[in-house]
């Protein structure tokens, strides 16, 4: 672990990033361009402790304004004295770190962002010895590492906290979410007002999101299997069935309520008649049926489902039909069983083509050349 200094009597101005991610980087110059020594704000940046320590001397922090960025990983990494953070109006990034704060003023103004992320199963915890404040702009983001509170991201405060702005965040490994636990992410002898908008989490493979409840001295997150996460397709899209005068594709998506809607090629569709003698039904569900398919209706069709806290859109999956006669006898289907039938047969079956699967097992082989011949030998089915 070694000490980087930079020091004298001139000045350095962040125009970017300053990031130690070992040991330590150590600014002593007599000048800091982005820090405003009246009111104490880091007014300009990025300054990120990312597993090492990053100082600016003896400057404690009350401000963190817009267009600056503050990130800290690691309970053991130092960056700028924050004991008296008073204001985030930029964003401020911890993860596995506590970060006790008694702002000047006995109240933390918070209208940036706040992420309050784990660094594996430690979570990080935002301690006001006073109240805080979120404004209506502010974006709060937690990670839920497991169910003790060290590993969950938390605020707390000794008298008020008044929420506003957005809630978001994960589930973070090694937690894997179960519906029904439950969250005290904010603390405080008095919680009033509320988050604007539904909180959403991020996608999952279990599927699950959470539900706020506000009590009277706290915010209670509830992991949930209905609401609270951005939508997944969580099977699929597949096609269950692709024949001429028929087809069916489907997925599965959640949580919860979700609005579905299909494409072809790129382009959204509409129940209907498409133009080629088929017609589409549940566009706008988990099941898309193709009436009286054609060829026409070959091609690559996708999946878009949305919930109120955003979108998801699938792979594409390709549609190939296949003829899927009922009488593979007749593979011309002139009405007639003759040779003209073996050679439509192997002319298919030499192209590998779906049309000669006639055991309908998923592969065109020798299989079907006896399920062929079965059926032709005996003059139909």
């Amino acid at each position: 672990s070694r000490t980087l200094t930079i020091s004298g009597a001139g000045a350095l101005y962040n125009l970017g990033l300053l990031a130690s991610e070992s040991g330590t980087l150590a600014i002593n110059t007599v000048i800091l361009s982005n820090y405003n020594a009246t009111t104490q704000a880091l007014t300009a940046g990025q300054w990120r402790a990312d597993g090492g320590s990053l100082t600016i001397g003896t400057r404690p922090v009350r401000v963190i304004s817009p267009d600056t960025e503050v990130y800290i990983r690691g309970a053991s990494n130092t960056i700028p004295t924050f004991s008296n953070l008073s204001v985030v109006d930029g964003t401020l990034h911890l993860v596995g770190r506590t970060l006790s704060t008694t702002p000047n003023d006995e109240t933390l103004l918070v209208s940036g962002t706040l992420t309050l992320g784990a660094n594996g199963s430690t979570a990080s915890l935002l301690a006001v010895t006073g109240g805080v404040v979120f404004e209506p702009s502010t974006s709060l983001r937690v990670d839920l590492a497991g169910l003790a509170p060290a590993q969950f991201g938390r605020v707390t405060a000794t008298t008020i906290a008044s929420l506003a702005g957005t809630l978001g965040g994960r589930f973070a490994p090694p937690y894997v979410p179960t519906a029904g636990h439950t969250f005290d992410i904010i603390t405080a002898p008095l919680v009033i007002g509320d988050f604007e908008t539904d909180t959403c989490f991020d996608a999952n493979p279990q599927g699950l999101g959470v539900a706020a409840l506000l009590l009277p001295s706290d915010l209670r997150l509830t992991v949930d299997s209905t609401t609270g996460a951005f939508p997944a397709i969580t099977q699929g899209p597949e096609v269950l069935e692709g024949c001429i005068g028929s087809a069916v594709l489907w997925a599965a998506a959640g949580p919860g309520d979700v609005t579905f809607q299909w494409f072809k090629n790129g382009q959204p569709l509409e129940d209907g008649e498409t133009g080629n003698g088929s017609a589409y039904l549940g566009t706008d569900t988990d099941t898309l049926v193709i009436v009286d398919a054609t060829y026409e209706d070959e091609g690559t069709y996708s999946l878009r489902v949305a919930n109120v806290c955003g979108e998801s859109v699938s792979e594409i999956v390709s549609l190939n039909l296949c003829l899927c006669l009922e009488c593979p006898a007749d593979f011309n289907q002139d009405g007639g069983i003759d040779g003209a039938d073996v050679s439509a047969f192997f002319q298919a079956w030499e192209e590998g083509s779906c049309d000669a699967d006639v055991n309908s097992d998923g592969g065109v082989d020798g299989e079907d050349v006896n399920t062929f011949f079965f059926y032709w030998e005996a003059g139909g089915c």
